[in-house]
């Protein structure tokens, strides 16, 4: 999904909505600069026009005025809209340009020709603009223009900067913490602003809080519990031990002692297990930091060849398949503990729960900008709405099958790779079976 700026929405709405707001004020002021001036040059020589129109229209033997004779400016007849009654009979000079209803506030004054006639004036008080927009507009001044544009482009700047700029430090924490960094807070200055920023600071801050005294309660319970179960699990065993050098000429006896010791190594494994899982998850929740500080060399090859080869001895009946296209080194750099138990288990899974004559797929693809490791099968596999669900903790795709395993493998393995800042991804494989995908970007 493509992510739209929303600086630059703000920083745009702001620079146009300026620009209309200046547009507008300029033409308005261009508009009343012009009156003034229109009205000024009409003031100025009204009295000279008006006397020799009315000495025009008393000279003229038809009684008549001919306004295409008239020296006034006909700009300033249809700007003021101006009418000379002859108050003798009560006609106007030249046709009115509009009902005097129809026109806005008026001047009206009278006047008395040489001849002694009187005569009444009537114009507009505002006068009517003929000016193109543009025209009036570029009276504002281009140098004028220029600054004030330029003052509204940077305030608008620095108006969208005080918006969005603590919203992507909210931005940023919310990344850490979706990352598992259960440390992160809201800087108190952000926290202590009295307006939405500051209550959605504190909002965030103790959902924060309230999520790391969740999780980390949740792992110091699994943890504890588990170190309490070794205790009588160990007594257990010794127990069995016990009865089995009593009991073991019995061949009955010897078969049921080795069920129960299976089952007693079976509960070892899962306490182990969580563990593991406790600890992953812990280390997680630590961020960034935690784990660089366990930044180690991982030469991805070598390890892969010594699992290989130590599987293949421990399932000889099972082929494993190696195959590897290295553009580059295949090497990382992160915590060599996490990436063992992950190679481990992603090959650990597909040795245990396939087939006795199943074969084992493993890839090594390196290059530029990734290293990835895929384990596959040509096993029975599970069922597709299942892929989901195989990292969860204890979920087993065929919970009744008689192979060894509590359902944590893939679950440590996950969590292993988010804390190692890589992903791990299960599918459907080509050859038929299960497809476990680890990678990390470079």
């Amino acid at each position: 999904m493509k992510v739209r700026s929303l600086f630059w929405t703000i920083f745009i709405t702001i620079v146009s909505v300026n620009l209309a707001l200046i547009v507008a004020n300029a033409y308005w002021l261009g508009v009343q600069l012009e009156k003034r001036n229109v009205k000024a040059r009409f003031s100025e020589k009204l009295d000279e026009h008006l006397v020799r129109l009315i000495d025009e229209y008393e000279d003229n033997k038809s009684g008549r005025f001919h306004h295409r004779e008239n020296r006034i400016p006909r700009k300033l007849i249809r700007q003021f809209h101006l009418e000379i009654i002859d108050l003798s009979n009560g006609r106007p000079l030249w046709p009115a340009p509009r009902p005097m209803g129809e026109i806005g506030k008026r001047e009206d004054k009278q006047i008395t020709s040489s001849t002694g006639r009187q005569y009444r004036v009537i114009y507009l008080d505002d006068p009517e603009l003929s000016s193109p927009f543009w025209e009036i507009l570029s009276r504002f001044g281009t140098v004028r223009w220029f600054i004030t544009i330029l003052f509204s482009i940077a305030g608008s700047y620095v108006l969208s900067l005080i918006i969005i700029s603590p919203l992507k430090k909210l931005i940023r924490h919310t990344q850490n913490l979706a990352n598992g960094d259960l440390s992160t807070r809201v800087e108190v200055r952000l926290e202590q602003r009295e307006d939405e920023i500051g209550t959605l600071s504190q909002s965030f801050n103790e959902m924060a809080e309230r999520i790391q005294g969740l999780i980390e309660g949740q792992q110091t319970l699994l943890h504890d519990v588990s170190h309490e179960l070794r205790a009588p699990l160990q007594r257990l065993q010794v127990n069995v031990e016990l009865a089995r050098d009593k009991y073991a000429p019995d061949d009955t006896n010897a078969a049921v002692f080795d069920r129960q010791q299976r089952e007693i190594d079976k509960l070892h494994q899962m306490i182990n297990d969580i563990l593991e899982l406790a600890r992953v998850r812990h280390q997680e929740s630590q961020g960034s930091s935690a784990n660089h500080k366990e930044s180690d060399v991982i030469q991805v090859e070598s390890e892969i060849n010594e699992l290989v080869a130590f599987y293949q001895g421990q399932h000889p009946q099972k082929k494993i398949h190696y195959s590897s296209n290295l553009e580059v080194e295949p090497v990382i750099h992160g915590n060599q503990s996490f990436f063992d138990r992950v190679l481990n288990n992603i090959i650990e899974n597909a040795m245990k729960h396939t087939p006795a004559t199943a074969q084992v797929f493993i890839d090594l693809q390196s290059n530029t900008k990734t290293l990835s490791v895929t384990v596959s099968d040509d096993g029975e596999g599970v069922d597709a709405s299942m892929l989901d669900q195989l990292t969860q903790p204890f979920f087993r795709g065929k919970p009744d099958q008689q192979t060894q395993g509590n359902g944590l493998g893939l679950s440590i393995a996950s969590k292993a790779m988010e804390a190692m800042r890589g992903s791990l991804e299960v599918k459907r494989s080509t050859h038929g079976g299960l497809e476990v995908s680890i990678t990390f970007s470079r």
